[in-house]
């Protein structure tokens, strides 16, 4: 019975060293795990439950969180297609081929204008009396007999806004007007200068031009370019650059004055204006352009009728058949809350 025993403790010890290993030197057992951990290692403790206040719901998706910092928003406007147009001509001795070209082409820009459904008025602010070409209606324009020389038409235009040369209008015979063209208070103002030098002086930089036009009308430059050809019918005094100025300032258009195609060129400038009249900038950026809902007039327009410019924020139409002078365009959308 006694030597069972002793041998049933020997065999215990043995087996604990076995499974063990040596003691290290402070007389600890190394816990070593055996070959098959699944039997060992000790179950994930279960992660106490999350408890989520009222006041913070937690959404499904993430379009759901888009959702609640979007809101709605309805531009309206009203579409005018009346536009009130000032030619400022310089008739400096260098540009008697340029103001026969306009001469020439002054005819094809009103019909273009037509065309587009656009109401034109045209003023020209030069000191003679041009030949209309067809296609003119003799009633809805006017010469203003004022001298445009080679950098004063910035002063003379500002003079003009200003009601300084009501008693300068001419009509397409010459004669004096009773009451000068009206410029239309719902009409959009495009502004043209003529000219193959620069603004320069006082009163004749970019910076001198009216503010309020400035703010409402757009200037367009046919004058100097940096990268104009010169020849013998075209040579620059200077480039416009005071008139470059302005154009960008009130997003008009540049054309090269040395251009050896003038019927390209108006086609050109009327076709900008066309597009201006039926532009509408929003008034916020829309969260997802491609969700844009357009209509005229109560009625809805596809996306074909229309184009959006991201980096202007702005809306143009694309086809101005059944517009009307007063439409009213709905621009619907949704932007971020601020």
């Amino acid at each position: 019975m006694l030597a069972r025993s002793l041998l049933w403790i020997l065999s215990l010890n043995m087996g604990l060293l076995g499974c063990g290993g040596s003691p290290d030197f402070q007389g600890n057992v190394p816990q070593t795990l055996p070959n098959d951990r699944s039997e060992q290692v000790p179950p994930a403790p279960t992660p106490a439950p999350v408890t989520v206040s009222p006041q913070t719901p937690v959404p499904s998706d993430s379009s759901a969180v888009e959702s609640e910092q979007l809101v709605a928003v309805i531009d309206k406007e009203k579409v005018s297609l009346k536009v009130d147009i000032v030619f400022a001509i310089d008739t400096s001795g260098s540009m008697t081929e340029e103001t026969n070209a306009v001469q020439t082409n002054l005819g094809r820009m009103v019909k273009a204008l037509n065309n587009g459904r656009l109401d034109p008025r045209v003023h020209l602010m030069l000191d003679r009396i041009l030949t209309l070409p067809e296609g003119v209606d003799r009633t809805k324009l006017a010469f203003i007999s004022q001298t445009i020389g080679s950098w004063n038409a910035i002063s003379r235009l500002n003079l003009l806004f200003a009601g300084q040369f009501q008693s300068s209008y001419r009509d397409a015979a010459g004669k004096a007007m009773t009451q000068p063209l009206a410029f239309r208070p719902d009409a959009k103002l495009e502004i043209v200068v003529v000219s193959d030098d620069n603004g320069k002086g006082a009163g004749n930089l970019a910076a001198d031009f009216d503010s309020k036009k400035k703010q409402t009308g757009t200037f367009n430059a046919i004058v100097g370019l940096s990268d104009s050809r010169q020849s013998t019918q075209c040579s620059l005094a200077a480039v416009g650059t005071e008139y470059l100025s302005l154009s960008a300032a009130m997003k008009g258009s540049v054309l090269d004055i040395c251009s050896p195609n003038w019927d390209q060129l108006i086609d050109r400038l009327s076709a900008d204006m066309i597009k201006r009249s039926v532009t509408f900038t929003l008034s916020q950026d829309p969260h997802s352009p491609k969700q844009l809902r357009v209509k005229l007039d109560q009625q809805t327009l596809p996306s074909e009728a229309w184009t959006y410019n991201e980096t202007s924020r702005s809306l143009t139409l694309l086809k101005t058949d059944g517009i009307k002078n007063g439409s009213e365009i709905e621009i619907a959308y949704e932007t971020r809350a601020k």
